[in-house]
C-alpha cells in the first residue's frame, strides 16, 4: 500500500482488507484521516487496529465493514466515515468530535452509545439493526457494555387474607435499587400476565402466585423473577346453632329464705318469733276470790318459703333434617397440549332437606403435582353457573385435579381426582 500523501496513514483506491492476528496502530494529525479508501470498501476481518486522526477510518465512496478483531477508531470529526457501515463481529469502539459513526449503520450485535466522547454522559442502548439506522452518539461500543442487574432490596410480602367479596391486594409492596418493582400473576412455573407496577388483586378464595422483579433502568438489567404464594381463605361461618345458652340463671326473688320478724303486742306482751306455728297460753291465777283471765296473743309465723327450682324442659327440639352436600358429579378432563378443560354436572339439592352448603356461591377447582394435595397446590374459584373451565398448566407432565362447591354455610366434598398428563 503506497500512500499518496505523507500525512495520511493509509490511502487506497481499491477494496482494502485487513486480516491476520497482528496489530496495526496509526496516529495522524487532526487534519489527516488515518485509513482512507477513495474508491472502494474497507474491510477489517481480524487483528488489532488502532487509528487516530481527523477520521479514524474513512471510506468516501464505499462501505466500512468490520467483521472481527479489536478495533479502536478515534477522529477529531468522525470515528468511522462511510456511506454504509456494517458491524457484525469483533470488539469495536469508535468516537468522534462530531459523531462516532457517520452513515447508515447495520449492526448484528447490540451496542452502547454516549453523547460525549469520554463515554460518561447520555448512556443509551443501541439495538440490533438489519436495515440500517442513524446513530447520533459521539462514542459507541460494540458489543454493548455489560450492565449490572437491578436488585430487589425488599421482597414483597404475602398478606394474610380472608374472603370478603371484594378485590384485595395480595402482597405488600417491595423495593428495588437500580430499577423499579414490577408484579404479575401466574402459576408455579412463571408469570402468565404482563408485568406492571401495580400490585395484583384478587377477590375469590384460593391460592395465587405473585411473580415480581426489579425492572432495570438504563444502566441496569432486570433482576431475576421470583414468586410469592398467597392464599385467600374461605370466610368462616361463626354461627353455632347447637350451643344455645340461657342468658341468665332463674332464681327466687327472695332467694328462697323468707324470714318472719318478731311480732310485738302493743300492750307489752311479746311473742317470740322463734316459735313458729305454736300458741302459748300462760296459767291463770286468782286474786281477791275473783277469777282473772289473762290472754296472751301470739302470732303464728308463716311457713318458710322453699327456693324455686328451674326444671329442665322435657320437650325435645325438632330440627330440620340435614344432608351432607355431595361432590360435583361426572367430572371429566380433556387435555390439549398444556391446557386442560374440566367439566362437571350441575348439583341437585333435595328440596325436603336443608343442605349444609346454604346458597351456592362459587366453584373451586384445585390442582397439584402431588396426588395427596399436600404441596404445590393451586386453588382457583369461578362463578357458580360455570359447568367447565380451562386451565393453562406448566410443563410438568402430570397433574391431579379435583373440584367442589362453596356455599354461604359450608363446602361440599371434593370430587373424584382426575389425573392428567400435559405435553
Amino acid at each position: 500500500i503506497i500512500p499518496k500523501k505523507s500525512f495520511v496513514g493509509i490511502i487506497v483506491e481499491s477494496p482494502l482488507i485487513l486480516s491476520g492476528s497482528g496489530s496495526l496502530s496509526i496516529k495522524c494529525s487532526n487534519i489527516s484521516s488515518c485509513i482512507v479508501n477513495t474508491n472502494g470498501d474497507i474491510t477489517i476481518e481480524s487483528g488489532t487496529v488502532i487509528a487516530q486522526g481527523l477520521d479514524g477510518l474513512a471510506s468516501a465512496h464505499g462501505d466500512a465493514i468490520i467483521k472481527g478483531g479489536n478495533i479502536t477508531l478515534t477522529g477529531a470529526v468522525n470515528g468511522i466515515f462511510g456511506n454504509n457501515v456494517t458491524i457484525s463481529g469483533g470488539n469495536v469502539t469508535a468516537s468522534g468530535g462530531n459523531i462516532a459513526v457517520s452513515g447508515s449503520v447495520k449492526n448484528a450485535i447490540a451496542g452502547t452509545g454516549w453523547t460525549d466522547t469520554a463515554g460518561t454522559e447520555g448512556k443509551a442502548d443501541i439495538a440490533i439493526s438489519s436495515g440500517g439506522q442513524s446513530l447520533t452518539y459521539k462514542k459507541v461500543q460494540f458489543p454493548a457494555v455489560e450492565k449490572p442487574a437491578a436488585t430487589v432490596t425488599k421482597a414483597p410480602a404475602a398478606r394474610t387474607l380472608t374472603y370478603t367479596g371484594s378485590a384485595q391486594a395480595l402482597v405488600d409492596a417491595g423495593t428495588a435499587e437500580g430499577g423499579e418493582m414490577q408484579y404479575a400473576l401466574g402459576n408455579e412455573s412463571g408469570a402468565t400476565e404482563a408485568y406492571t407496577t401495580s400490585i395484583p388483586k384478587a377477590t375469590e378464595a384460593g391460592t395465587y402466585y405473585v411473580w415480581y422483579k426489579a425492572e432495570g433502568d438504563v444502566t441496569h438489567t432486570d433482576s431475576e423473577a421470583k414468586c410469592v404464594e398467597v392464599t385467600i381463605k374461605e370466610k368462616q361461618n361463626n354461627s353455632n346453632p347447637g350451643n344455645n345458652q340461657n342468658s341468665g340463671s332463674n332464681s327466687n326473688s327472695g332467694n328462697g329464705n323468707n324470714q318472719t320478724p318478731d311480732n310485738q303486742n302493743s300492750g307489752g306482751n311479746q311473742n317470740s318469733g322463734n316459735q313458729s306455728g305454736s300458741n302459748q297460753i300462760p296459767s291463770n291465777s286468782s286474786s281477791g276470790g275473783q277469777a282473772q283471765t289473762t290472754t296472751t296473743e301470739t302470732t303464728t309465723a308463716p311457713a318458710a318459703t322453699q327456693p324455686a327450682t328451674t326444671q329442665p324442659s322435657t320437650e325435645a327440639t325438632v330440627q330440620e333434617p340435614i344432608t351432607i352436600p355431595k361432590a360435583p358429579a361426572s367430572v371429566k378432563a380433556k387435555v390439549k397440549n398444556n391446557k386442560v378443560t374440566i367439566s362437571w354436572k350441575k348439583i341437585r339439592k333435595n328440596k325436603k332437606t336443608k343442605s349444609l352448603l346454604g346458597k351456592i356461591k362459587r366453584i373451586q377447582v384445585q390442582y397439584s403435582t402431588d396426588p395427596e394435595f399436600k404441596q404445590n397446590v393451586v386453588t382457583k374459584s369461578y362463578k357458580k353457573n360455570k359447568r367447565k373451565v380451562t386451565l393453562k398448566l406448566g410443563k410438568k407432565p402430570t397433574y391431579y385435579i379435583r373440584i367442589r362447591y362453596v356455599g354461604t354455610d359450608g363446602v361440599s366434598a371434593w370430587s373424584e381426582v382426575k389425573r392428567v398428563t400435559t405435553k
